[in-house]
């Protein structure tokens, strides 16, 4: 699921192909949305326990983590391990975290801290007494 990464020419995509891979990603965009506080828990949580935390281990984890959720929505989708294909529910990332490939693992790695970023800049421009 690492956009910048060069895949084999893919065939041309249906209309309908088209659609079903727009669903997903906007499914797992929301998906992602919705498990920022959860993410923010996590990261405070693990702040708290140990103040000296090596920050690239605390990043792998949380990287883990988004992979096992990533994982988890796509397995309740439908989806199963084999080449990426919208229509077959098959995507190649469809593995344990230690069998993903770098650029991968740093891929979920730039999701957890994207979402980081976005949950403090929304806690910024929202905060709880405004929102309610």
């Amino acid at each position: 699921h690492h956009p910048n990464k060069e895949y084999p020419p893919e065939k041309k995509k249906t209309m309908m192909e088209k659609i079903l891979d727009e669903r997903r990603k906007d499914s797992q965009n929301r998906a992602n949305a919705l498990h920022a506080a959860t993410k923010m828990e996590l990261r405070n949580r693990a702040v708290r326990q140990s103040l000296k935390a090596d920050a690239k281990m605390l990043l792998t984890s949380m990287a883990w983590l988004e992979h096992i959720r990533w994982q988890a929505a796509h397995e309740l989708m439908g989806y199963q391990q084999g080449e990426k294909c919208c229509v077959n529910l098959t995507h190649n990332c469809m593995v344990a975290w230690q069998n993903l490939d770098s650029d991968t693992r740093e891929y979920d790695e730039a999701v957890w801290l994207t979402t980081m970023e976005l949950a403090d800049i929304t806690k910024i421009l929202m905060p709880d007494n405004i929102v309610g």
